[in-house]
């Protein structure tokens, strides 16, 4: 097998099971490596044996659930110095209002507002009201001094 089988059949078996950036970021990673490992002397067969069965790489990557449905990774590989060097950046997916899920979170979100806001207003309500009859038995004892 080559490099570009290598590649092309992780991506194959990632496609569909992993959202486009993680696959590319894989894939990328993977490619990353070996040229890596080449570089570093190895041949391209030793690097790939190294690596195994690109089948089961895939099934690892998917079952691991390492990239979670808010996380999506990206390799960004910069050269320094003549070295690569590979940052992971991760960013998080923003809540999307336009969708049906989205406008269910608001609306349960302001239901449990109005909720705590009325209990609340409904506990206090007893202790205002003893306290106004408290206040108004007072000045009524104070005007008649």
């Amino acid at each position: 097998m080559t490099r570009k089988e290598f590649l092309e059949s992780l991506e194959r078996h990632l496609r569909g099971q992993l959202s486009e950036n993680q696959l590319r970021g894989h894939v990328e990673y993977y490619r990353d490596y070996i040229e890596k490992e080449i570089a570093s002397g190895k041949t391209e067969a030793e690097v790939l044996d190294m690596l195994g069965d690109p089948w089961l790489i895939a099934k690892t990557l998917i079952d691991s659930g390492a990239w979670s449905s808010q996380e999506t990774g990206e390799y960004v590989v910069q050269e320094e110095d003549g070295e690569f060097v590979r940052e992971s950046k991760k960013t998080f997916r923003k809540l999307d209002l336009t969708t049906w899920y989205g406008k269910l979170i608001v609306i349960l979100a302001a239901a449990l507002i109005l909720f705590v806001l009325i209990t609340i207003i409904g506990a206090l309500l007893p202790i205002l009201f003893c306290l106004a009859v408290v206040g108004v038995i007072v000045k009524a004892f104070q005007k008649r001094r």
